[in-house]
């Protein structure tokens, strides 16, 4: 997967419409995503990049938000089995067409 070529495809008017969490959380998975595109990234390893006011309810928003763009596929469980020590994100970021 050519992660340059992906990031170059998103289109601005995309990006115009996501908020910085959006962003910021996009540009992380992309970054930690696997040559086939996709990733696995521990809640702990978001909350160190987003900082401790990033927490479990709003990362699965943002990255519900960057689903119904296309951008990622992803599945969520329910908020209230996760757990810092626990929840890990599986996910696939989506090759621009």
């Amino acid at each position: 997967m050519d992660k340059l070529r992906i990031l170059r495809s998103v289109e601005q008017a995309i990006l115009q419409h996501l908020g910085a969490d959006e962003i910021r959380m996009y540009l992380l998975l992309l970054a930690t995503s696997r040559e086939n595109g996709e990733g696995i990234i521990s809640y702990k390893s978001i909350r160190k990049a987003f900082g401790s006011y990033f927490h479990a309810d709003r990362m699965l928003n943002v990255c519900r938000d960057l689903r119904k763009r296309g951008l990622i596929e992803a599945s969520f469980p329910p908020l209230d089995e996760l757990t810092e020590q626990d929840f890990a994100l599986n996910y696939r970021i989506v090759p621009a067409r």
